[in-house]
């Protein structure tokens, strides 16, 4: 337990000295951790504890209705005996997680990276942070009753390089590197001491390279070394990692170039195959008095066609990944870079109490261009209409946006006929997130030549 202690320690620190800090946070508020729970997080708690809903048994409380549901488990978490106990299980696999991280603000943006939910991660704050999370629980309750980020205004985001840091590390791990070595077998096999002893740290990798530029030639050698060191060169400055990276970038194209002259070669030789076999074929039709022999040839060039065609898989298997590779690693350096500019132009919806948008995917993600109060998640088309007649007059003062994605073409008229009916001025938009988003701030700004459909349609 991380609190530290005070001349004249006050109630909290005295709590926490006989109970722990978690169940000194879960009986004081356990209620902000419930309300944030996930309908995914309330359905597995359901699973374990099984309330008791009238007409639903535990084989089909997937089919219950959620707020009787989250209603019904929240009431069992409060009576339970053993509740601290149940958290812990509950949550053990983030508790073990984050237990080694140090620094508050890393833990918290590594929990966000990793996508653990709100719950999970006031649990893992109450358990290895408790004293941070009862200096700042009266703000992340403000912040929850916002719908904003628990954390807005508490924790300050990491710099570019400690973020990248955090997204690139965990990739590359003991499997990673048992793939790379089956991948580039006879090279780490031809060097295999040099390898681990970069491995063990009795060769410094930094003077290696300095000392061994020619090793651009050695295709694929820059990818085997970054991912057999990477507990040395984590430790460099971001000039030195940007410039190994520099050459790891050009190593994987090169390689995949190569490959792809090879896998070319390969298809060439396929076709010239494929005509000797129907030039055999031909050929054996029309003499049948040689009939054997061709046979036998004719199998033997199948039998090569095959393995041409088992080698031609394997290349484009190692292609394919290979590739997929690049284009992580590029969206992690560009992810960043893509944010920022998105945020050079979110205050223009921000801003803007009359733009209304209108989704059926929660998983979209709007809430980070547009304030939560701005953004409307509906199922059908009768929750669109009781949404538009919530807002009275005031609807007619609002541009709505209304995005039909995953919405099937039979259901958009209807909601088009909704849009008309309550006369509301409306763009119906599509395309990823991040484009969508663009979208409407482009149109807003007027530099998209599109029409409105307006009531008078």
């Amino acid at each position: 337990m991380r609190t530290k202690q005070k001349e004249k320690p006050d109630q909290t620190v005295e709590l926490l000295e006989t109970e722990s800090s978690l169940i000194v946070v879960l009986k004081k508020y356990c209620q902000i951790i419930f309300g944030t729970f996930t309908d995914q997080e309330l359905f597995n708690i359901a699973q374990i504890l099984k309330p008791k809903i009238d007409g639903f048994g535990p084989k089909t409380l997937s089919k219950a209705p959620k707020q009787i549901l989250r209603k019904k488990t929240i009431e069992k978490l409060n009576v339970m005996t053993d509740f601290e106990k149940f958290i812990r299980t509950f949550y053990s696999p983030y508790l073990s997680k984050y237990k080694d991280v140090k620094d508050t603000t890393e833990m918290i943006w590594k929990m966000t990276l990793d996508q653990v939910p709100n719950a999970g991660k006031f649990v893992v704050l109450a358990e290895h942070e408790p004293e941070f999370f009862l200096a700042h629980q009266s703000m992340i309750s403000e912040n929850i009753n916002k719908n904003i980020d628990p954390f807005e205004g508490i924790v300050k985001k990491p710099a570019f390089s400690k973020a990248a840091e955090m997204v690139f590390s965990p990739h590359f791990d003991e499997e990673l590197l048992n793939k790379m070595k089956i991948a580039f077998h006879d090279l780490y096999e031809n060097e295999k001491d040099l390898f681990e002893e970069f491995q063990s740290g009795k060769r410094v990798l930094l003077d290696f390279l300095i000392g061994n530029l020619n090793i651009i030639n050695e295709t694929g050698k820059y990818l085997l070394l970054a991912s057999t060191t990477v507990n040395q060169w984590q430790m460099w400055d971001v000039e030195s990692k940007l410039a190994l990276l520099g050459l790891v970038h050009y190593d994987a194209i090169k390689l995949i170039m190569e490959q792809s002259n090879e896998v070319n070669n390969l298809r060439i030789l396929l076709t010239k195959n494929e005509k000797t076999i129907q030039k055999i074929s031909e050929q054996r039709d029309k003499d049948k008095s040689g009939w054997d022999k061709q046979e036998e040839e004719f199998q033997k060039e199948i039998k090569d066609l095959q393995n041409i065609s088992n080698q031609l898989k394997i290349f484009e298997d190692i292609n394919k990944e290979l590739k997929l590779e690049i284009e992580q690693k590029s969206q992690q350096v560009i992810h960043f870079e893509k944010n920022k500019n998105i945020s050079m132009v979110n205050e223009t919806l921000i801003n803007d109490d009359n733009i209304r948008i209108v989704t059926f995917q929660k998983s979209r993600g709007f809430e980070k261009y547009v304030p939560l109060e701005h953004i409307h998640y509906i199922q059908n088309d009768e929750d669109f209409n009781k949404l538009l007649l919530s807002y009275g007059e005031l609807k007619n003062n609002i541009l709505w946006f209304v995005d039909l994605e995953g919405c099937p073409t039979k259901d958009s008229f209807k909601f088009e006929d909704t849009l008309r009916k309550h006369q509301a001025v409306y763009r119906i938009v599509s395309g990823d997130t991040t484009k969508l988003i663009r979208k409407i701030i482009y149109y807003i700004e007027g530099e998209m030549e599109y029409e409105t459909h307006t009531r008078n349609r």
